[in-house]
């Protein structure tokens, strides 16, 4: 198959949709997390609040390695594009729970709990996502194309932050704030739960990419397969999405950081959002081409410690004259660095395991390395700020990991020489 044939579009579109909705999901709580630490978590102080409402945030990881370990079994064994399906109508459902839950002051304790399960699903839901949706991409190109079929899926992820961006201005500017806060905070659930019917369809059009009926695994011989082959890869995996997360979630409490910290209107704070959906749009797509051009692992590295460089003094001169132009300013030079990086982490995180359990060893990468690192990054992030009282000092936590992750990558043993399967291979499997 070629990627550029009408199947190839198909996976593409139908993966990058599905991304865009799991990352719109999880950018609108952030993005409204102040609005929901009222309604959900009724506190003395809005700090104590603001806190409880990351923390459920953040327990929505705890699933995301059981996700990646049934649908990314299942999506190897029987399937991409069914797994794929799967993970859209489970992300709808924790939306759905979203929108329509009454608040604290209505049926008390019960609020919070839903809540809860409600990240849980959308957590179980995205564990899956990504090790489907990235294996069908880069197994729909060429072999010297995968970095930039497999920059589609970061792109996704970046489209769902700017469509919630905007959406979030759109009710800002065509509300008052008193009625966001009664009930127009939901619209943004309301319509992730909708656009699931157009991704569900999407990927019920995508070609499959796995192994035939009669090279499928039993369950067992499959754990045996990947314990014996796979399994010492997927600490690199975990590596490399420690300072891929604790980059992302930056991004995302920077919202919250604007107004909670900044003292920012929140309707101008959201322009920040739209801005890093723009520039990690294009961002990514260069890192899947500088990664076909210059091989992923070295992308990775050289943006994240341009990165790590560029946090401190980039931000320290934003707090000179703290702004909305000056703090959206220094937003989309750091999201350069890390869309590059992400743009070139699916092919890296492809290229470590085998096409029969790609799908399998990219979610746990990815979901443990979320479930360490962002899980409890904007909850880290609001705890420095609240006990040292300095509003740079949380982005030493951010350069940190950044420079482990980049240094821990170079150092390694080099085990990327599981190649993608070509076209040739494909066909033949």
């Amino acid at each position: 198959m070629s990627p550029t044939s009408a199947s190839s579009r198909r996976n593409i579109v139908g993966a990058a949709v599905g991304n865009a909705f799991e990352l719109f999901d999880f950018t609108a709580y952030a993005t409204f997390a102040t609005v929901i630490s009222h309604i959900f978590f009724p506190a003395e102080h809005s700090d104590t609040a603001l806190l409880l409402t990351l923390a459920t945030f953040g327990i929505g990881f705890l699933v995301r390695p059981l996700g990646a370990f049934l649908i990314g079994a299942y999506a190897d064994r029987y399937g991409r594009r069914a797994a794929m399906t799967l993970t859209v109508w489970v992300m709808a459902a924790g939306s759905a729970i979203i929108a329509f839950l009454p608040g604290y002051a209505s049926i008390g304790i019960l609020a919070p709990l839903a809540l809860i399960v409600a990240r849980l699903l959308q957590g179980f839901a995205a564990g899956g996502e990504l090790g489907a949706a990235t294996s069908i991409l880069v197994e729909s190109a060429r072999e010297e194309r995968m970095g930039l079929a497999g920059s589609w899926q970061t792109t996704g992820q970046h489209l769902g932050a700017l469509i919630s961006g905007l959406l979030g201005l759109i009710l800002f500017l065509g509300f008052d704030e008193h009625t966001i806060r009664d009930w127009a905070w939901r619209l943004p659930f309301v319509f992730g739960m909708l656009i699931a019917p157009v991704g569900i369809y999407l990927r019920k059009t995508l070609e499959e990419t796995v192994p035939s009926e009669e090279e499928r695994l039993s369950f067992s011989d499959f754990l045996r397969q990947f314990h014996n082959h796979a399994f010492r890869r997927l600490p690199i995996g975990i590596v490399y999405e420690a300072g891929s997360t604790i980059q992302q979630y930056f991004f995302q409490f920077v919202v919250t950081y604007a107004v909670h910290t900044l003292h920012m209107p929140i309707r101008k704070a959201l322009l920040i959002n739209i801005s890093n959906g723009l520039v990690g749009f294009a961002g990514s797509v260069a890192g899947g081409l500088l990664a076909d051009r210059h091989g992923a692992r070295r992308v990775i590295i050289i943006s994240r410690l341009v990165n790590a460089a560029l946090y401190f003094p980039v931000f320290w001169l934003m707090l000179q004259a703290p702004s909305l132009e000056s703090l959206t300013l220094a937003c989309a030079v750091l999201m350069i660095g890390n869309a590059i990086s992400g743009g070139a982490g699916m092919a890296f995180l492809a290229s470590l395991f085998p096409r029969e359990q790609r799908a399998f060893g990219i979610g746990l990468s990815y979901s443990i390395g979320v479930t360490l690192f962002g899980s409890t990054a904007q909850l880290v992030f609001a705890w420095i700020i609240g006990v040292t009282g300095g509003r740079l000092s949380w982005i030493g936590y951010v350069i940190a990991i950044c420079i482990l992750s980049a240094v821990i990558l170079m150092t390694a043993q080099r085990v990327t020489n599981v190649h993608i399967a070509s076209k040739k291979k494909a066909r033949a499997a």
